[in-house]
């Protein structure tokens, strides 16, 4: 006796066609959700360069003044300014053993 099963080439063709469209709109999901992330970096990028550009306009301008704070030049000229005179022979502090004994005695 023979047994005719009526669809069951049609549920093996419904369970691929269903797995083919499942996958299609995972990846369509997935798709979307990579393209949302990379625009949010490069929102993030250009953000984070704009403070970069910031920054590096603030240390260079801290730069800028910090070597006029120390500029040798300007040095000379408060040095002038406040009455002070250069020493042509100046005496420096000498360490020796025999001061520093004496001090400690």
């Amino acid at each position: 006796m023979t047994v005719i099963e009526f669809g069951r080439k049609k549920r093996k063709v419904d369970t691929y066609v269903v797995f083919l469209i499942s996958a299609v709109v995972f990846s369509v999901v997935l798709i979307v959700f990579i393209y949302n992330n990379l625009i949010s970096l490069r929102h993030d990028v250009a953000s984070n360069q704009e403070l970069l550009n910031n920054l590096q306009v603030q240390t260079s301008e801290l730069k800028d003044s910090l070597f006029h704070i120390t500029d040798v030049s300007l040095g000379d000229s408060f040095a002038q300014s406040s009455g002070f005179v250069l020493d042509k022979n100046p005496q420096y502090f000498v360490s020796s053993k025999e001061l520093i004994s004496q001090a400690t005695q």
